[in-house]
C-alpha cells in the first residue's frame, strides 16, 4: 500500500488529479500455478475524485503461457463540474502450442469508455507463428487494430524466450 499525491506520468490516460491519494497492489497465488494479481489507485479530491483498479488472472501462472483474463475499472470526473468519464477494459487472451515450431496466440477485448454517453468495441485477435528453422519464422496475424495496442500477452525479440515460453 502506498500513499501518494496523485499520478506520477500526468499525461497517462490512467492518471489522476496531483491530490492526495492510495494505491495498493496485491499478489495472490489461488492454488497450483494459478494467481491473481491486483492493482488500484483511489483519490480523495472532492473536486475531481477519480480511481481505477485492475485484476489479471493468470490460470498458468505466467503470461504468454496459456490462458489470461483482465479487467480494468476506471473513473475519474474532470474538475468539480466537469463530466465523469467511465472506461473498462475486459480481456481474454492465451497461447497454445503444437508442437515446438507453431504457436497460436487468440484473444479478444471489450472496450467501453465514455463521458456521458458510452461507446463499446469488441475486438478479437489471433496470431498463428510458426518457426521455418533457426533464422525464420513467419506469422499470420487477424486483428481489428493490427497496429494498435498490443495483448496483454508478454513480447520479446530473443527467439529462444518467445518460442520456449508457450511449449
Amino acid at each position: 500500500m502506498e500513499f501518494t499525491d496523485g499520478a506520477r506520468r500526468p499525461s497517462s490516460a490512467s492518471s489522476i488529479a496531483s491530490s492526495p491519494a492510495t494505491a495498493v497492489a496485491y499478489e495472490q497465488k489461488l492454488g497450483g500455478a494459478s494467481k491473481m494479481i491486483l492493482a488500484g489507485q483511489m483519490s480523495y479530491d472532492s473536486d475531481a475524485p477519480a480511481g481505477g483498479i485492475a485484476t489479471v488472472w493468470l490460470p498458468t501462472g505466467t503470461l504468454g503461457a496459456g490462458p489470461h483474463t483482465a479487467l480494468v475499472l476506471r473513473e475519474a470526473r474532470l474538475g468539480p463540474i466537469g463530466p465523469t468519464f467511465r472506461g473498462i477494459r475486459l480481456d481474454q487472451g492465451g497461447a497454445l502450442a503444437f508442437g515446438n515450431r507453431t504457436v497460436l496466440r487468440y484473444g479478444g477485448e471489450y472496450v467501453l469508455v465514455g463521458l456521458g454517453a458510452a461507446a463499446t468495441s469488441v475486438r478479437p485477435r489471433a496470431e498463428l507463428d510458426v518457426r521455418l528453422n533457426d533464422d525464420w519464422s513467419t506469422a499470420l496475424i487477424f486483428a481489428s487494430l493490427p497496429n494498435g495496442p498490443g495483448p496483454l500477452e508478454g513480447t520479446t525479440h530473443n527467439p529462444e524466450a518467445r518460442w520456449g515460453g508457450a511449449q
